[in-house]
C-alpha cells in the first residue's frame, strides 16, 4: 500500500511540475496479440494531461503487423485513453465551423470577425496559438494582417466523452490605415511625388492599404501574425486559409 502511495504522490508532484509522462511498450501497447490493448497506466493521463503533453508510443508498425497484434481501432482507442498529445501526428485539431465579418469595410476603421473553432482531437495544444486574420490580395501577397491574442488556443479543449467545446472569439480588426507623412521631404513623400504612384503621389497623407477587393485568410500560430498551424481547411498558402472576399473602401 505504501508503494502505491509513494507512486501516486509521485505522478502528482511530476505533473505540477509540468514532468510529463510517455507511455511505451511496458504498457504494451499493439506489442503481445494475445493480451490485445493493454494499459497499465493510462489513468495517470488525468494527473498530466491538463497540464502537459502526453506521449504515446507504440511497438514498430512492421514488428506488430506481423505477430498479429496491430489494430487502428485499438491504436486509436489508446490514443484516447491517454489525452496523446504526439503519436506520429499531433493530438490537437481545430476545426473552424463558423465564421461572420463585413463584407465592406472603411480603412482604418475597427470591424469584428466573429468565428468558432472547436478542437476535435484528444489533446490540448499546450503551447498554444494566437488566431490572425490576413488580407491577401489577387496575386496573392498578404496585404495586413490583424492578430487577436485575446485567447490563447492552449485553452481550447480537446472532445471529451464525445462532448465538444466549442471557442467563439470576436477579434476587432483594423485594416489599414492613412498615416500624415510628418515632414515634406520625408523618404516616402518624395518617393511618391517622383514615382507618381497613385493617387496620393501630391499628398502628404500616405494610406498603409490599398482600397480594393481581397480574400479574407484565418491562420494560428504567433503572435506577431505569422502562421505555424496547418488547419483543415481548403485552399490554403503558407497556413493561412481563405474564409471569403471583403472589399476595402477609403
Amino acid at each position: 500500500m505504501m508503494k502505491i502511495y509513494a507512486v501516486i504522490m509521485a505522478a502528482a508532484c511530476c505533473a505540477a511540475q509540468a514532468v510529463t509522462v510517455k507511455p511505451e511498450n511496458t504498457d504494451k501497447i499493439l506489442v503481445n496479440p494475445d493480451m490485445g490493448l493493454v494499459m497499465f497506466h493510462a489513468n495517470w493521463a488525468d494527473y498530466f494531461a491538463p497540464t502537459a503533453p502526453v506521449f504515446v508510443e507504440h511497438e514498430h508498425y512492421n514488428l506488430s503487423r506481423d505477430r498479429g497484434a496491430w489494430s487502428d481501432e485499438k491504436l486509436v482507442e489508446s490514443v484516447e485513453a491517454y489525452h496523446a498529445t504526439w503519436l506520429s501526428l499531433h493530438g490537437w485539431r481545430f476545426e473552424l465551423r463558423e465564421v461572420d465579418y463585413p463584407e465592406t469595410v472603411k480603412l482604418g476603421q475597427p470591424v469584428t470577425v466573429k468565428s468558432t473553432w472547436v478542437n476535435v482531437g484528444v489533446a490540448r495544444r499546450y503551447k498554444g496559438a494566437s488566431l490572425a486574420w490576413s488580407l491577401v490580395d489577387d496575386k496573392g501577397r498578404v496585404a495586413w494582417v490583424s492578430t487577436d491574442d485575446a485567447y490563447d488556443f492552449a485553452d481550447a479543449l480537446p472532445k471529451t466523452d464525445g462532448t465538444e467545446h466549442p471557442v467563439s472569439c470576436a477579434t476587432t480588426c483594423t485594416f489599414g490605415w492613412t498615416g500624415e507623412i510628418p515632414q515634406i521631404n520625408d523618404g516616402v513623400w518624395v518617393y511618391t511625388v517622383h514615382n507618381k504612384i497613385g493617387n496620393y503621389a501630391t499628398d502628404t497623407r500616405v494610406p498603409t492599404l490599398t482600397p480594393g477587393t481581397y480574400t479574407l485568410c484565418a491562420s494560428l500560430g504567433d503572435s506577431d501574425g505569422t502562421p505555424r498551424l496547418a488547419l483543415p481547411l481548403k485552399g490554403g498558402q503558407n497556413r493561412r486559409y481563405p474564409v471569403g472576399k471583403i472589399v476595402v473602401t477609403e
